[in-house]
């Protein structure tokens, strides 16, 4: 079963740094194969294949040049996620009431980061249903089941403040993104939250590190209590640049 990604809610995302170790073909296929296993659905070996070439499409950038001709504008001026994977389709799997898919971030560089930008990032994001909780869990799950140092994510519209600091010089073409807190962050090591009045909705410890849920929607919250739990942490909120 397929999926085109600009039909449903898919502002929800969250994006899985892998180990410099790991080529970006062999973490998604990680990815792929752990949801496949544990989806609801079926989802044959021919649709993983399909959904393989897609990704080898889109990390060649193949599709960023199909979807400019399309659009009728230059390559270079691509930016939009939504409007360059238009056009590419992927397999859907269901987990209980939500359903996600799998794509790599920025793969052909839309967002116009800098080339030293890691290219080992895998993109699990919403493709249905409206519970988030659960996307977070499934997020947090597979974070402990991979090779992941970080998890950065929440709506797009965070990335989309990201990527605006770096091409405005508000903050360094080298500044990672796993250097902010996240609406949902993952950390691959041993943390110590703050105690007590630490203002995030949820943790969820795991055995190789912590997944935050900073809003119960991962969009909507207080600005105050967002730049108090970065600096608890040692790290700056996207609403501070």
């Amino acid at each position: 079963m397929y999926i085109g990604r600009t039909n449903l809610k898919l502002a929800t995302h969250a994006n899985f740094v892998f180990d410099d170790a790991t080529a970006i073909e062999t973490a998604t296929d990680g990815v792929l194969e752990w949801l496949r296993a544990h989806s609801d659905n079926q989802v044959s070996e021919a649709d993983i294949e399909a959904h393989r070439e897609q990704i080898q499409c889109r990390i060649s950038g193949r599709s960023l040049l199909r979807i400019a001709g399309d659009e009728a504008i230059p390559v270079n001026r691509m930016r939009s996620i939504p409007v360059m994977l238009r056009h590419v389709r992927f397999c859907k799997f269901q987990l209980g009431s939500i359903a996600v898919s799998v794509d790599v971030f920025n793969a052909g560089n839309e967002l116009g980061l800098p080339e030293s930008f890691p290219r080992n990032v895998v993109e699990v994001f919403f493709a249905g249903g409206h519970d988030v909780d659960l996307f977070v869990d499934v997020v947090a799950d597979l974070f402990e089941a991979m090779p992941v140092q970080h998890v950065f994510g929440g709506v797009s519209s965070f990335a989309d403040r990201y990527v605006a600091a770096i091409s405005r010089d508000l903050i360094s073409g080298t500044t990672r993104p796993w250097e902010f807190l996240w609406p949902l962050t993952g950390v691959a090591m041993e943390m110590t939250l703050p105690s007590g009045s630490f203002p995030a909705y949820r943790e969820i410890p795991k055995r190789r590190g912590v997944v935050i849920q900073l809003f119960a929607d991962l969009w909507t919250g207080s600005e105050d209590d967002y730049a108090s739990a970065a600096r608890a942490l040692g790290r700056r909120s996207l609403w501070e640049i």
